[in-house]
């Protein structure tokens, strides 16, 4: 019964832990070397991960502040965060008088990830990787455009349902990769619309692109994301993979992550691009104790997907795919 307890005490602590860090409605994104902003972690508890949100905020007095959000546990204040040449510490503590967990955490920050320590003198340690969560693209941009026309600011949004708007009105073509974004928008101007195609770049919370009309470049744009999108939704979860092949049916796991990174049976993805209604990447896949260096293209319909696996661009495989639901909460007994 004493192992049980302290089992269940670990567990319950350490998620209103990773609980109790949440978004606050605006931010100003970090550089690096920064721990400002909100940060999407992990903690280790005994082989289980359970994911978070880390949010740091400085106050006018040069200190820090945060909190820890999660759906299991909801959210709570942390305390004494502090930050000195990338490391990053902070302490929570549950409870009061003798039957209060104080727990502390110490890492090192490096650019848009961290890793550290989550440590408790009864329950012991469990390790905590973060990555910020400005690094992926999803949210709301301020950004700039200077022409011949001058200066403008404009206010771009970007969902993870693939879809995206600037200054209210809706583009089109959006498509992604881990560090890039294309889109089509039209431009209404008094008498006429003006075809416009966007591209730039996203890397740690900034964009970098220009605005061209039929090829000709019209406009640089630079900006910063000020506001992170809350959740994931979208295509974004664990897909369950099924192909049909010469050598047969198989199963796999495909996880398709809101930073636009993916693995196909834990074996990293590269090259990957998406829009709202398709997918492509490439992967390495092992059999019979050969490596393939296989691709994926695959158009998506909502929670489904459908597709093949080419080899060299040859099709060797029909693919087919599931979004995985959710995993809920635990309730009490």
């Amino acid at each position: 019964m004493l192992k049980q307890a302290v089992e269940f005490t670990r567990v319950f602590f350490a998620l209103n832990l990773i609980t109790a860090l949440t978004l606050f409605p605006t931010l100003s994104f970090a550089a690096d070397g920064d721990p400002t902003g909100n940060w999407d972690i992990v903690v280790d508890m005994g082989g289980t991960p359970v994911p978070a949100t880390l949010s740091v905020t400085k106050n006018d007095d040069g200190t820090y502040a945060g909190s820890l959000s999660s759906p299991l546990m909801g959210e709570a204040a942390v305390d004494s965060v502090t930050f000195s040449e990338n490391n990053l510490g902070f302490t929570q503590t549950f409870g009061e008088g003798d039957e209060a967990l104080t727990f502390t955490f110490t890492g090192i920050l490096d650019g848009d990830t961290f890793q550290g320590i989550l440590a408790n003198d009864a329950l012991g340690e469990m390790s905590v990787k973060g990555m910020r969560a400005g690094a992926g693209v999803f949210g709301t941009w301020t950004i700039n455009s200077l022409s011949d026309e001058g200066e403008m600011e404009h206010t771009f949004i970007i969902k993870h349902d693939l879809t995206g708007s600037i200054d209210g009105q809706d583009v089109t073509n959006l498509t992604l990769t881990k560090d890039t974004l294309s889109f089509d928008f039209a431009l209404k101007l008094e008498s006429d619309t003006l075809a416009l195609h966007i591209e730039g770049t996203t890397k740690s919370g900034k964009f970098v692109g220009k605005a061209t009309n039929s090829g000709e470049a019209l406009a640089e744009l630079s900006g910063k994301m000020s506001k992170v999108a809350k959740g994931t939704g979208g295509p974004f979860g664990t897909w369950a993979f099924k192909t049909t092949s010469g050598e047969g049916e198989m199963s796999h796991t495909f996880i398709l992550n809101s930073d636009l990174t993916a693995t196909f049976d834990e074996v990293a993805v590269t090259k990957l691009i998406l829009s709202k209604d398709e997918i492509s990447c490439d992967f390495d896949f092992t059999l019979n104790g050969s490596i393939y260096n296989l691709s994926i293209e695959a158009d998506i319909d909502g929670d489904t997907l459908s597709g093949e696996v080419l080899n060299n661009g040859v099709s060797t495989a029909d693919l087919v795919g599931k979004l995985t639901p959710k995993a809920e909460a635990p309730t009490a007994e």
